[in-house]
Order: C-alpha cells, then sequence, then structure tokens
C-alpha cells in the first residue's frame, strides 16, 4: 500500500509523515491487499489568520476498482488524522466485506 501525504498551509515534518503512515497503515493493515493507493491531504483551513481548524481528507483506491474518500475535521492535526484514518476503516472494511458477501449495496 502507497500513502502520498500533501499539506497546505502545514510544514510536512518527518515525524508528522511517520505519524500519518503508521495511522493509516495501522487502520488499514488487515485489508491492505485491497488498498493500492492512499492520498492524504492535511490543511489548516484558516491558513495564516490563526484558529484552531485543522482537515484531513484520505482518498482511497480500492483494487480492482473503486475509490473513497473520507474527511475530519478538529482543532488538533493528530485527532483529525486519528478520525479520518479510522473512517477509512471502517469504510474499507464494509466495502470490501461487501464485495465478498455479493452484497453490492444496491436496492431490492
Amino acid at each position: 500500500m502507497v500513502v502520498h501525504v500533501h499539506g497546505r498551509n502545514i510544514p510536512l515534518t518527518d515525524s508528522l509523515l511517520r505519524t500519518i503512515e503508521e495511522r493509516f497503515a495501522g487502520a488499514l493493515g488487515r485489508r491492505e491487499a485491497r488498498v493500492r493507493e492512499v492520498r492524504v491531504v492535511v490543511e489548516d483551513v484558516n491558513g495564516p489568520r490563526g484558529g484552531t481548524d485543522m482537515h484531513c481528507r484520505a482518498e482511497i483506491a480500492l483494487a480492482p476498482r473503486g475509490r473513497l474518500v473520507v474527511d475530519a475535521h478538529d482543532g488538533d492535526l493528530h485527532r483529525a488524522v486519528q478520525a479520518a484514518a479510522k473512517r477509512a476503516r471502517t469504510s474499507v472494511f464494509r466495502v470490501v466485506d461487501r464485495r465478498r458477501s455479493g452484497r453490492h449495496g444496491r436496492a431490492a
């Protein structure tokens, strides 16, 4: 699984990059074979004006096809990343389990 991280109005330090990669790898670890790529964008929404609104958005490309997008907002960047990773885990597990069982979310 490949994790790409981009930052907007936030300096991406080595420790922040490592934290983001570890959070998403840990959250998606059991279904890693079904995940081709994860693109994470972390952003300080208020930018240089100050404030405490941090945003984490993750786009997950699934194999053989499909794409999921999860978002999380929080005052603390690490909590926003953690919340996005948790949502990604839930979403990926749901999609993969539906594919395995033959239910594709269509109305009967």
